[in-house]
């Protein structure tokens, strides 16, 4: 069926296992319901616009350049398939299964992505939520879309769901979100106000966040921090070495600061 051309086509629960479908035409066709079971099926561009795949399961399928432009694809099982460079403007994903998938050059203007599973998904490397999520998010004025990107969310673990984008979408780094989560901060709102920290290289050093609370009151540079750190020392310790108040943590530096040097 390579090729061939079936425009509005009824294919409702077809059993489309091992199909080779490359380069054929589909458009508003009613693809409801169908399955491919023991082999992937091949719709590497295809011409699928406008067509109806609602409730399809099709895990694994090959969708490279497919046109999916305003396609129903919501309750579809699409967990592994290769979505490379297809297009999805317009398309309904609602609770589609897009497991790692790869959608990486994909084109998803326009795309609501609310309640779509994404995990483990493939994304092309800083693309913009504001090209792909609805209107209801892109106007949040909580959410900083210019240094917000799928990848950075999908590297910290966040669910990308509406109420994942609201939590996390303020833009920090994947570093900054894990290290947020892992003091127990709920959202970006409340990492904020440690930003400095998140910022300064701490996380970067070794240290956790809250290591690095308490040892940038005492010593302001991750380096030498982690320096003494490795030597034995605490922060209230290093502070004391510092000002020479103990000739035990002053050699202990000064022995940190030779192996650094």
């Amino acid at each position: 069926m390579s090729g061939a051309n079936l425009p509005h086509a009824d294919l409702t629960s077809a059993d489309l296992t091992g199909a080779n479908l490359t380069g054929a035409g589909l458009s508003g066709a009613d693809l409801t319901d169908t399955y491919a079971e023991t082999k992937r099926v091949d719709l590497t561009d295809t011409f699928t616009q406008n067509a109806n795949l609602t409730n399809a399961c099709l895990p694994g399928a090959n969708l490279t350049a497919a046109h999916l432009e305003g396609a129903d694809l919501s309750d579809t099982n699409l967990s592994g398939a290769n979505l490379f460079e297809a297009y999805l403007v317009e398309a309904n994903l609602t609770n589609t299964n897009l497991s790692n998938a790869n959608l990486t050059d994909a084109n998803l203007s326009g795309v609501n992505l609310s309640q779509t599973n994404l995990t483990g998904t493939k994304w092309t490397e800083g693309l913009d939520i504001s090209q792909t999520f609805s209107a209801e998010l892109r106007d949040d004025p909580s959410i900083d879309f210019w240094n917000t990107s799928f990848s950075e969310l999908a590297k910290a673990g966040v669910p990308l769901t509406v109420d994942g984008i609201r939590r996390w979408g303020g833009g920090l780094s994947s570093i900054q979100i894990s290290a947020a989560v892992d003091l127990g901060l709920p959202d970006t709102a409340a990492a904020l106000p440690y930003e400095s920290v998140l910022l300064g290289g701490w996380i970067e050093a070794g240290f956790t966040l809250e290591e690095a609370l308490e040892w940038q009151e005492h010593i302001p540079t991750p380096e030498r921090a982690a320096d003494w750190r490795d030597c034995g020392l605490t922060p209230q310790e290093a502070t004391a070495a510092t000002l020479g108040r103990s000739s035990t943590y002053t050699s202990k530096a000064r022995a940190a600061q030779a192996r650094s040097e």
